[in-house]
C-alpha cells in the first residue's frame, strides 16, 4: 500500500525530462527532416553552448526513431562538446546517459566516461554528476553501474561545498536501501540528507517526504503523520503544489498503517474535492487509498468502485504503479467474493504493469488463488516463485517451503483419488460383465440341456414342458435385467432358487426312468446317466455360481481372524475327502491373525485345498503345506503348496478365471474363481507357482499387528 517513495521518484523523473520529451515530440516531426541542415550548422567556429544544442537535437532524433549506433556516437559527440560545469550540459549528457542504460549499452557508458577524465575539472559538481548517473542506473534496473558511480559520487565528497549535492547522494542511497529492505540504513541516509538544505526550501520537503515513508516503514507513524502534517502546511503557505500533494499521499499511508480507516476515508475526499484547485497529478493514488480503506472496512462494492476509477486516471496517465495497485485492490476483492477466475484476470494485468520493481507478493496472492481453485500445479510453482524472491524473509521462505511441500502432497493425494475412483468404477463394471456372461453362460447351458431333454421320447413332453416354462420365465428375467443394476446384481440369487426346483424334477423323473428300465434300451439308459450326471453338475455350479455373486456383499466390519482356526474349520468341513484320499494337511509354523471376515476366509481356504485333493493325479498321498511370510509389515503372503504334479502351463494364465480348469472332469472351473475375488474384495493378489513336484498358490493379505 505504502509506495509513495517510488511515485516521487517517478514523478520527479518525468519532471527532470518533461521538457526533454517535448523537445523529442518536436523533433520526430520536424528535425528528422532537417537532419543534413542541423549536421551543416556543426562548423569549426561554431560556438560550444550552440554545438552543444545542435548535437542534443541531432541525438533527440536518433534516439526517438530508436537508432542504437547513431545514439551512441552522438552520445559521445556531447561528451566531446558540452561543458558538466553548466546545469544545461550536465542534463543534456546525462539525459543521453538515461537513454542508452535503457536500452542496455552499460558497458558502452562505461568506456565513455572512462575516455572523458579531462571533463572532470575543478568547476564541475562531481557529487551531482555521479548520483545522478547512477540515479539513471538504478531506475533502468543496473545496480553494478548504480554502485559504482555512487562510490565515485562519495569520493567526491572531500573536495565539494555543496551541501544541496550532498543531500541529493544520501537521498538517493536511502531511496536504494529503502527498496532494498534496509528500513534503518534508510532512515538514517534520509535524516543525513536533511541536515543540508534550509527547512522551508522545497528540496528540503521533498526530502522530507521520503523520511516520513521510511517512519512509516519501521512503525513511527506519530512521527510521520507529525511531518506530513507540517509539510502539507507549508506547502499551502508557499504555494508548493507538488509538495501538498505528495505529503497528501503519505499521510494517507500512516492512517492506513494505523487502521485508521475513517480518517483516511475522510482525507481521500479532501483531497478529491479540492483535486482541480490543487492540480493533483496522481488523484489514481488517492483513488487507491480510498479503495484500500473500504476495502479493509470489508464495503467490497466501494472498494470495487474506487480501485476502478482510480485504475481509469492511472490508465490515463500511464501510471504503471497505480495500475498495478487498483489491479491488486480490485483482485483483493473479488478473492473475498469468491469471484476466483476474475481476480486472477486482475492480478496478472497487475504483474504485466510491473517495471524494474516487481512485486514479490503478487506471486504469494497468485499461488494462494489457484491453491482454492484447487489448480494445486500452478499454486506450487507460484509458491516457489515467491519463495525464490529477494524480500521473502527466512520464516517466509521456510512457510512457503512447507505450504508447496503441502500442495505438491495435495495434489498428488487428488491424483491418487482420482485413480482410485476410475479404477473403482472399472471394478465395478467387469463385476456386472462377470454376472451378464454368468447368465448368458447357464442360458447357453440350460439350452443345451432342454435340447437333449427334448430329443427323447413323448415320454419325456410333459418334464420337457416343464423346463420349457422355466426357461421362458428364465429369458423373461434376463431380458429385463438392464432394467436396473440391483436387479442385475440379485439375479444369481433368483435364477439360482427358480432353477434348484426343476432340477431336482429333472433328476428325480430321470432316476424313476433308470429304475423302469424295461422299457429303455442299452442306448436310452446311457442317456438317462448323462442326464443324472449333467443334473448334478449342473446343481453344484449353480451353488458356486451364487457362491461367488454374494461374496463381498452385506458384510459386517472386518475382525480379527485367526487363520490356524480358519484351517482346522475347513479341515471339518472336508473331512470325509481327506480321509477318503488319505490327504495331509501341514501347517508349518503358525498361522497369523489377520482383518477380515470367516465368511470369505473359509471358503478361501476350502477351496484351495480341494482343489490340490482334487487335482492329484500322480498317484500319491496328498501333502498341503501351508506357510507365510511378512513383507515389510505392510502384507502378509500366504501360501499354499500341495504334490499333485503341477499344473499344464497353457492353462496358467487363465487358471483364476471364470470356468477355467485344468482338468474338465475333476472341477467345474469356479473355485478358483471364487478365491481370486476374495483376495481382490482385500485389495491383495493371487498367483500360482509350478514346480515339478507340485504347485504352490500365494495370496497376499494386509498386514495386521493385532
Amino acid at each position: 500500500m505504502n509506495l509513495v517513495k517510488s511515485k516521487s521518484k517517478r514523478n520527479t523523473l518525468r519532471s527532470l525530462f518533461t521538457v526533454a520529451a517535448l523537445v523529442l515530440l518536436y523533433s520526430n516531426t520536424t528535425l528528422a527532416n532537417n537532419l543534413d541542415s542541423l549536421k551543416s550548422e556543426l562548423t569549426p567556429s561554431i560556438e560550444e553552448s550552440s554545438r552543444c544544442s545542435i548535437l542534443y537535437s541531432i541525438f533527440q532524433v536518433y534516439a526517438s526513431e530508436k537508432n542504437i549506433d547513431s545514439t551512441k556516437v552522438y552520445t559521445e559527440k556531447l561528451m566531446e562538446s558540452c561543458s558538466l560545469d553548466e546545469e544545461g550540459g550536465m542534463t543534456k549528457i546525462t539525459t543521453a546517459i538515461y537513454t542508452l542504460f535503457k536500452v542496455k549499452q552499460s558497458h558502452f557508458i562505461d568506456s565513455l566516461l572512462e575516455a572523458n577524465p579531462h571533463k572532470l575539472n575543478d568547476n564541475v559538481d562531481k557529487i551531482l554528476y555521479y548520483t545522478k548517473i547512477a540515479e539513471r542506473a538504478y531506475l533502468t534496473g543496473h545496480n553494478d553501474q548504480f554502485t559504482l558511480y555512487l562510490d565515485k559520487a562519495k569520493q567526491a565528497f572531500a573536495n565539494s561545498d555543496s551541501d544541496l549535492s550532498k543531500a541529493y547522494y544520501y537521498n538517493l542511497w536511502g531511496y536504494y536501501n529503502m527498496n532494498k529492505g534496509n528500513l534503518l540504513t534508510a532512515l538514517k541516509s534520509y535524516e543525513v540528507s536533511l541536515s543540508f538544505p534550509d527547512s522551508l526550501d522545497i528540496k528540503y520537503l521533498s526530502y522530507s517526504i521520503d523520511l516520513g515513508v521510511a517512519y512509516n516503514k519501521i512503525g513511527e507513524y506519530k512521527k510521520a503523520i507529525a511531518l506530513f502534517s507540517h509539510n502539507i502546511s507549508v506547502a499551502i503557505e508557499k504555494g508548493y503544489d507538488q509538495i501538498k500533494n505528495y505529503s497528501y499521499y503519505g499521510l494517507l499511508d500512516s492512517y492506513a498503517l494505523t487502521e485508521n480507516y475513517e480518517d483516511c476515508i475522510k482525507l481521500c475526499y479532501e483531497v478529491i474535492n479540492q483535486q482541480e484547485e490543487a492540480k493533483i497529478t496522481e488523484l489514481g493514488y488517492v483513488y487507491t487509498s480510498l479503495g484500500n480503506a473500504y476495502l479493509m472496512t470489508n464495503r467490497q462494492d466501494s472498494a470495487i468502485y474506487y480501485y476502478k476509477k482510480g485504475l481509469t486516471i492511472s490508465t490515463q496517465k500511464e501510471d504503471t504503479k497505480g495500475i498495478h495497485d487498483c489491479c491488486v485492490g480490485i483482485a483483493d476483492c473479488l478473492i473475498k467474493n469468491k469471484n476466483y477466475d476474475e481476480a486472477e484476470k486482475y492480478y496478472r494485468m497487475a504483474m504485466a504493469s510491473e517495471t524494474y520493481l516487481p512485486d514479490p507478493e503478487l506471486a504469494q496472492k497468485l499461488a494462494q488463488l489457484f491453491y482454492e481453485k484447487k489448480d494445486y500445479e500452478n499454486a506450487y510453482l507460484y509458491s516457489i516463485k515467491y519463495n525464490e524472491s529477494s524480500t521473502a524473509n527466512d520464516s517466509d521462505k521456510q512457510a512457503d517451503i512447507r505450504l508447496a511441500a503441502n500442495l505438491l502432497e495435495e495434489a498428488n493425494t487428488y491424483k491418487q483419488k482420482t485413480r482410485r475412483e476410475i479404477e473403482q468404477r472399472k471394478k465395478e463394471r467387469n463385476k456386472l460383465y462377470s454376472i451378464l456372461f454368468g447368465a448368458l453362460f447357464l442360458i447357453v447351458l440350460i439350452t443345451s440341456i432342454l435340447f437333449i431333454i427334448s430329443s427323447n421320447k413323448k415320454k419325456l413332453a410333459k418334464f420337457n414342458h416343464i423346463i420349457s416354462d422355466r426357461n421362458k420365465q428364465l429369458n423373461k428375467a434376463i431380458l429385463n435385467q438392464n432394467e436396473s443394476i440391483k436387479y442385475l446384481e440379485n439375479f444369481a440369487a433368483v435364477a439360482a432358487h427358480d432353477l434348484k426346483a426343476p432340477i431336482r424334477t429333472a433328476s428325480s423323473f430321470a432316476t424313476l426312468l433308470e429304475r423302469s428300465n424295461s422299457s429303455f434300451d442299452e442306448k436310452g439308459i446311457q442317456y438317462l446317466n448323462f442326464i443324472t450326471s449333467s443334473v448334478s453338475q449342473l446343481s453344484s455350479m449353480i451353488d458356486d455360481l451364487l457362491n461367488l455373486s454374494k461374496l463381498g456383499t452385506n458384510l459386517p466390519e472386518e475382525m480379527p481372524v485367526d487363520l490356524n482356526v480358519i484351517v482346522k474349520n475347513v479341515e471339518t468341513f472336508l473331512l470325509e475327502m481327506i480321509e477318503k484320499s488319505k490327504a495331509q494337511i501341514v501347517i508349518r509354523k503358525e498361522l497369523p491373525t489377520v482383518s477380515g471376515h470367516q465368511t470369505l476366509l473359509i471358503p478361501l481356504f476350502q477351496n484351495l485345498i480341494k482343489n490340490s485333493i482334487v487335482h492329484n493325479k500322480t498317484g500319491n498321498d496328498s501333502i498341503i503345506t501351508i506357510d507365510f511370510a511378512i513383507h515389510n509389515q505392510e502384507f502378509y503372503e500366504i501360501k499354499v503348496s500341495d504334490n499333485s504334479g503341477g499344473i499344464p502351463e497353457y492353462i496358467i494364465p487363465t487358471l483364476f478365471d471364470l470356468f477355467s480348469s485344468s482338468d474338465k472332469n475333476s472341477g467345474n472351473g469356479i473355485g478358483l474363481a471364487i478365491c481370486k475375488k476374495i483376495i481382490t474384495y482385500y485389495a491383495g493378489e493371487i498367483w500360482v507357482t509350478v514346480q515339478p513336484s507340485g504347485s504352490t498358490f500365494h495370496f497376499t493379505l494386509p498386514y495386521s499387528n493385532k
